[in-house]
Protein backbone atom coordinates (compact mmCIF):
# COMPACT_ATOMS: atom_id res chain seq x y z
CA UNK A 1 0.00 0.00 0.00
CA UNK A 2 1.31 3.52 -0.93
CA UNK A 3 1.40 6.55 1.51
CA UNK A 4 -0.61 9.34 0.64
CA UNK A 5 2.54 11.25 -0.05
CA UNK A 6 4.09 8.52 -2.52
CA UNK A 7 1.02 8.37 -4.28
CA UNK A 8 1.35 12.03 -5.27
CA UNK A 9 4.84 12.09 -5.94
CA UNK A 10 4.28 8.83 -8.61
CA UNK A 11 1.18 10.90 -10.53
CA UNK A 12 3.76 14.30 -10.02
CA UNK A 13 6.23 12.13 -11.81
CA UNK A 14 4.38 10.38 -14.44
CA UNK A 15 2.51 13.55 -16.18
CA UNK A 16 5.23 15.79 -17.57
CA UNK A 17 2.67 17.41 -19.50
CA UNK A 18 -0.24 18.54 -16.90
CA UNK A 19 -0.64 21.60 -16.18
CA UNK A 20 -0.66 22.97 -12.43
CA UNK A 21 -4.07 22.75 -12.03
CA UNK A 22 -4.24 19.29 -13.57
CA UNK A 23 -1.98 18.04 -10.88
CA UNK A 24 -3.57 19.86 -7.93
CA UNK A 25 -6.65 18.57 -9.13
CA UNK A 26 -5.25 14.75 -9.43
CA UNK A 27 -3.77 15.23 -6.20
CA UNK A 28 -7.20 16.26 -4.46
CA UNK A 29 -8.75 12.76 -6.61
CA UNK A 30 -6.20 10.98 -5.06
CA UNK A 31 -6.54 12.56 -1.41
CA UNK A 32 -10.20 11.74 -1.62
CA UNK A 33 -9.48 8.22 -2.90
CA UNK A 34 -7.36 7.80 0.40
CA UNK A 35 -9.82 9.23 2.79
CA UNK A 36 -12.57 6.94 1.26
CA UNK A 37 -10.34 3.67 1.51
CA UNK A 38 -9.55 5.03 5.17
CA UNK A 39 -12.98 5.45 6.01
CA UNK A 40 -14.04 1.76 4.66
CA UNK A 41 -11.01 0.06 6.63
CA UNK A 42 -12.54 1.85 9.69
CA UNK A 43 -15.86 0.82 9.16
CA UNK A 44 -14.73 -2.71 8.72
CA UNK A 45 -12.75 -3.08 11.48
CA UNK A 46 -16.18 -1.70 13.55
CA UNK A 47 -18.19 -4.43 12.09
CA UNK A 48 -15.64 -7.26 12.83
CA UNK A 49 -15.07 -5.55 16.60
CA UNK A 50 -18.66 -5.79 17.10
CA UNK A 51 -19.36 -9.18 15.47
CA UNK A 52 -16.80 -10.41 18.00
CA UNK A 53 -18.09 -8.82 20.85
CA UNK A 54 -21.44 -10.37 19.83
CA UNK A 55 -20.28 -13.84 19.72
CA UNK A 56 -19.02 -13.19 23.30
CA UNK A 57 -22.27 -12.20 24.48
CA UNK A 58 -23.67 -15.01 22.65
CA UNK A 59 -21.27 -17.72 24.14
CA UNK A 60 -21.65 -15.99 27.68
CA UNK A 61 -25.77 -16.32 27.38
CA UNK A 62 -25.20 -19.76 26.16
CA UNK A 63 -23.65 -20.70 28.94
CA UNK A 64 -25.67 -19.20 31.35
CA UNK A 65 -28.70 -20.57 29.74
CA UNK A 66 -26.74 -24.60 29.93
CA UNK A 67 -26.08 -23.91 33.59
CA UNK A 68 -30.41 -23.41 34.45
CA UNK A 69 -30.77 -25.98 32.31
CA UNK A 70 -32.65 -23.98 29.14
CA UNK A 71 -31.52 -23.88 25.87
CA UNK A 72 -30.87 -20.88 23.74
CA UNK A 73 -31.89 -22.93 20.47
CA UNK A 74 -35.66 -22.74 21.47
CA UNK A 75 -35.37 -18.73 20.78
CA UNK A 76 -32.91 -18.32 18.53
CA UNK A 77 -33.03 -16.39 15.02
CA UNK A 78 -32.06 -17.69 11.95
CA UNK A 79 -28.87 -16.13 10.73
CA UNK A 80 -28.96 -17.60 7.41
CA UNK A 81 -31.55 -15.18 5.91
CA UNK A 82 -29.25 -12.16 6.83
CA UNK A 83 -26.61 -10.23 4.67
CA UNK A 84 -22.90 -11.15 5.09
CA UNK A 85 -20.34 -7.82 5.25
CA UNK A 86 -19.00 -9.75 2.46
CA UNK A 87 -22.64 -9.83 0.44
CA UNK A 88 -22.99 -5.99 1.18
CA UNK A 89 -19.70 -5.34 -0.18
CA UNK A 90 -20.09 -7.22 -3.20
CA UNK A 91 -20.97 -5.38 -6.73
CA UNK A 92 -24.35 -3.82 -7.79
CA UNK A 93 -24.04 -6.18 -10.69
CA UNK A 94 -24.01 -9.19 -8.33
CA UNK A 95 -26.64 -8.20 -5.85
CA UNK A 96 -29.63 -7.67 -8.95
CA UNK A 97 -28.74 -11.60 -9.27
CA UNK A 98 -29.51 -12.46 -6.12
CA UNK A 99 -32.81 -12.27 -3.91
CA UNK A 100 -32.32 -11.68 0.05
CA UNK A 101 -34.67 -12.21 2.20
CA UNK A 102 -35.78 -8.87 3.96
CA UNK A 103 -38.11 -8.98 7.39
CA UNK A 104 -41.54 -7.99 6.51
CA UNK A 105 -41.03 -8.29 3.25
CA UNK A 106 -42.84 -11.48 1.43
Amino acid sequence: RQTVSEAVVSTQSTGGDKSTEDRKEEEDLILKKFDIVNRRDYLLTQLDENKKREEEENRQINEMLRSKGMSSTLHAYNTDCFLTIEQLLEPEDSKREQKYFVPGEE
